[in-house]
């Protein structure tokens, strides 16, 4: 079977669009700037089956204006250091204003690619 005829797992993009504007209009992202434009980068390229771009070098240069070309990730942790404040700021989210949400966002360790699902 193709995995185009696998059924989605995911939520349907309307739904997730949904979801990510109140996680950015929420009490906890609205003093981050930076965290709902990398959520926002995140979440995009994720819908658009772009999961190939979500490596640090790319978000460094994207997400975070660094220039390609003088990138060390050994040397600059701005990627790293961003995503973790960023995980722990969705998970105070969907501690508190999120936790009756349908969706649940999260960023599992060690990845750049955001695990989208249904609330359990």
């Amino acid at each position: 079977m193709r995995r185009d005829e696998l059924a989605d797992p995911r939520p349907p993009a309307e739904q997730v669009e949904q979801m990510l504007a109140r996680i950015e209009q929420s009490h906890a992202f609205q003093g981050s700037p930076r965290h709902r434009t990398l959520l926002r980068h995140l979440v995009d390229r994720s819908l658009a089956d772009d999961t190939a771009a979500l490596k640090e070098s790319v978000i460094a240069v994207e997400v975070f204006g660094r220039p390609a070309s003088r990138f060390d990730p050994k040397l600059d942790s701005i990627v790293r250091v961003e995503t973790r404040r960023l995980r722990a700021r969705l998970a105070g989210y969907f501690g508190a204003e999120g936790r009756e949400a349908p969706l649940r966002i999260e960023l599992p360790v060690g990845s750049y690619v955001p695990l989208i699902a249904p609330r359990q």
